[in-house]
């Protein structure tokens, strides 16, 4: 889920909807293939980075915590009941995540 709160951040959800065969194979669970998909995407070669990660984590067959909450759900219920207040909370736990690590290294 943390991986299409991202995109709909970025390409919103009328943008990250259009990805029509991504959305199929994260339905049919074929995350590989779904992964692959996204990185021949003008998105993936815009965030850079951002790509390499969020297709890391699909690869790997996403979030197993956070798909078991959305086992019923297709991809597009998914990405329709996104709401501004949870892009806003992954936001927030991505930047106490990145300024704890930044924290530590700095300790080192």
């Amino acid at each position: 889920m943390a991986v299409l709160v991202d995109m709909t951040y970025n390409l919103g959800q009328a943008g990250v909807a259009s990805f029509t065969t991504f959305k199929s194979y994260i339905e049919n669970g074929q995350y590989s293939e779904a992964a692959s998909d996204l990185k021949s995407t003008l998105w993936c070669s815009q965030v850079g980075n951002r790509c390499t990660r969020d297709t890391g984590i699909i690869a790997k067959g996403c979030n197993q915590e956070e798909e078991s909450k959305t086992n019923n759900m297709s991809a597009e219920d998914v990405i329709n009941n996104l709401s501004i207040e949870s892009i806003k909370n992954t936001v927030k736990e991505y930047t106490r995540s990145f300024l704890k690590r930044l924290h530590q290294l700095a300790s080192n």
